[in-house]
């Protein structure tokens, strides 16, 4: 079960991972990557963040942060695409 699972290693098949709304998420791409390479992060398909560093990481996640997360190294020999990780971000009940 990932309720609440903070972390995510991008698996070889699509996954889901529910995350409370305040917490924190990190996601490390484990696409193959050679030396230099680059990676992209996109989030329902539009880039997010693009870099040398095969991790995403939010401090604080929020519902707008929710979707489908892919990563992509790109390398010299070709780019290799991740399977989805889908961020379900639950709503953080207050009580009173």
């Amino acid at each position: 079960n990932n309720l609440f699972r903070h972390h995510l290693f991008s698996e070889p098949q699509n996954i889901t991972l529910y995350v409370e709304e305040g917490h924190e998420l990190s996601i490390t791409c484990r696409n193959r990557m050679e030396t230099g390479s680059s990676v992209l992060w996109t989030r329902n398909g539009i880039p997010v963040q693009t870099g040398k560093s095969k991790f995403l990481y939010i401090k604080i996640i929020n519902r707008t942060d929710a979707g489908n997360y892919r990563c992509v190294s790109l390398s010299y020999d070709g780019n290799h695409t991740s399977p989805i990780a889908t961020v379900d971000v639950l709503c953080k009940f207050v009580l009173h």
